[in-house]
């Protein structure tokens, strides 16, 4: 279902948690080398994607232990909206769960109240600790959000062009989905829509169809 979607995303988004546990000796190399790039004593852009930042210290607390994962993730990006290049009112709860003793938590990127597909900023918990931050959100957004299509119409596309005439899933939505061009991104209005599993070519597959909401 949904969740269990949204779940296994997650999972993969935080694969690399357990390698994340950083070694002091390797904490102090990072803290060294950071430069200009030191955010706070505690996070550091990505040398590889530079919209991304990581912490590398582990005394980075939680605002408050007994507030909701949620409130706190939110206080920190408001504390650091300078560096995260957004405020705390940009992103809203996509999900959050447990596993193997970390708390994990999504707030996915809004745009006038529009999710941005696949953006957003990850958190990861424990013990009152945030024990990784992975941000990966869109900048520069600038298009109109007023569809000149609605969600069935756009469905009906969808069905057509891949020949499955079995209703959408539930949870398909208007996004704004991102184009990776040479130089950045550019940014369309579109229908996220979630076709249900069908027999392809001797292969079961689940097809997510994006159909252009202007044209």
């Amino acid at each position: 279902n949904l969740h269990e979607i949204q779940k296994k995303e997650l999972i993969a988004f935080f694969q690399k948690v357990e390698e994340l546990k950083w070694k002091a000796s390797l904490e102090e190399k990072f803290s060294d080398n950071a430069g200009s790039n030191l955010i706070t004593g505690s996070v550091v852009f990505d040398k590889n994607d530079l919209n991304s930042k990581r912490i590398v210290k582990k005394d980075l607390f939680v605002d408050d232990k007994t507030k909701d994962i949620k409130e706190n993730a939110k206080k920190f990006i408001a504390k650091n909206k300078d560096i995260i290049g957004a405020s705390e009112n940009d992103f809203d709860l996509k999900t959050k769960f447990s596993y193997n003793g970390l708390n994990y938590i999504f707030l996915e990127q809004k745009y006038k109240n529009l999710p941005v597909y696949k953006s957003g900023i990850g958190f990861a918990e424990k013990n009152g600790k945030w024990v990784l931050i992975q941000q990966n959100q869109k900048k520069n957004i600038d298009i109109d959000v007023n569809p000149k299509i609605n969600i069935k119409d756009a469905a009906k596309i969808a069905k057509k062009r891949f020949r499955n005439n079995k209703e959408v899933e539930e949870g398909s939505e208007l996004v704004v989905y991102p184009i990776k061009k040479d130089k950045g991104y550019g940014y369309s209005l579109a229908y996220r829509i979630d076709l249900p599993v069908k027999k392809y070519k001797d292969k079961f597959v689940k097809l997510r169809v994006f159909v252009d909401a202007k044209n």
